[in-house]
């Protein structure tokens, strides 16, 4: 039986791209801790002033929308922060690989 090589998800050249935060789902099956208030004020002050830093990290679903693989609590600090698009990195990966990741 052939041994299945991983595909890294993260290749040096990828750029973020700008995604429209409306178009961001939750990945069936995930459970993401509830990020505290005080932390979700602060980053969404340091959003407000400065953008998001790091990009997030999305799969790219069948029907063009996206779902969120890494970055929850800045998906929500931006919401809060009356943005609507978010900087992020695109991977091509199935629901599974991404919930390992």
């Amino acid at each position: 039986m052939a041994e299945e090589k991983a595909r890294d998800p993260t290749p040096q050249e990828a750029k973020p791209v700008s995604i429209l935060l409306a178009k961001i789902h939750d990945l069936p099956g995930s459970v993401f801790a509830p990020p505290s208030e005080k932390s979700l004020e602060a980053l969404t002050s340091s959003i407000v002033l400065k953008g998001v830093q790091e990009p997030v990290v999305l799969r790219q679903r069948e029907d063009g929308e996206f779902q969120i693989v890494s970055g929850n609590r800045r998906r929500k600090a931006s919401e809060l922060a009356k943005k609507t698009e978010i900087p992020a990195f695109v991977y091509d990966m199935t629901e599974k690989e991404a919930r390992d990741l």
